[in-house]
């Protein structure tokens, strides 16, 4: 993978991470599933094999062994200097009050002057339009069904990086 490829990878994946950060979990797993392919051995590593042999009963001496018994005393309570000794005493002297001038440099202030409203001009490029026509929904052609496409080799595989909720090269 040459630096121009790298480079317009780094920043997809990062674009693909901020657009996951604004979908519902449902998205978020559709998202996933299209993206984050495992490798095939990766895979393959996770299929549970069945056993070469039945599990064996443990013996009942190793049973035994395992068995909670009874104490063969009582606990013992505690000394009382041991007690005394985790007591949460008072302080020594009260709490010292923050001086002034700690209290007013953390006073919220007046804005300087008042708020600006935003021109008219700018307020309506904001506004969502109506769509020029419905949205029309792709037919899936079959020959593009996932029993039919080929297989192909990924040139990345992407992994979503939990963490610092990032997608990235694996």
């Amino acid at each position: 993978m040459n630096i121009e490829e790298m480079q317009a990878m780094t920043r997809l994946l990062k674009k693909l991470s901020a657009l996951r950060a604004t979908l519902p979990d449902d998205e978020r797993a559709l998202l996933d599933a299209f993206i984050v392919r495992p490798a095939a051995d990766d895979v393959a590593a996770h299929i549970l094999k069945d056993a070469v042999s039945p599990a064996v009963a443990p013996a009942a001496d190793d049973v035994a062994a395992h068995i909670l018994k009874d104490a063969v005393s009582p606990a013992v309570a505690p000394a009382a200097d041991d007690v005394a000794a985790h007591v949460i005493k008072d302080a020594i002297s009260p709490a010292v009050a923050p001086a002034a001038d700690d209290v007013a440099a953390h006073i919220l202030k007046d804005a300087i002057s008042p708020a600006v409203a935003p021109a008219a001009d700018d307020v309506a490029a904001h506004v969502i339009k109506d769509a020029i026509s419905p949205a029309v929904t792709p037919a899936i052609s079959p020959a593009i069904s996932p029993a039919t496409r080929p297989a192909v080799q990924p040139r990345f595989v992407i992994v979503y990086d939990a963490e610092k909720e990032i997608y990235r090269i694996a």
